[in-house]
């Protein structure tokens, strides 16, 4: 009997911490959202800085190059 209300009480007690840990998941996540979404403004803040640089540099040239090729073909018809 004595078995039975010890393991009452630990399952109470334990049952207490998860409620507790469920109440604080909210804000964890909340947390953890608002870390990634920072560190991904970090990023593209840093990367569109260094585009920036890069595009008032003096070029002879483009910032971008293409090439185009056209292959000739004959066509004749029947």
């Amino acid at each position: 009997m004595n078995e039975v209300r010890k393991e009452a009480e630990e399952n109470a007690y334990l049952l207490g911490l998860a409620e507790k840990d469920r109440g604080r998941l909210k804000n964890f996540i909340r947390m953890v959202d608002y870390m990634v979404i920072e560190t991904l403004v970090s990023t593209n803040f840093v990367s569109m800085n260094m585009l920036m640089e890069e595009m008032k540099k003096d070029r002879k040239s483009g910032l971008y190059n293409s090439t185009v090729n056209f292959e000739v073909q004959m066509f004749t018809p029947d």
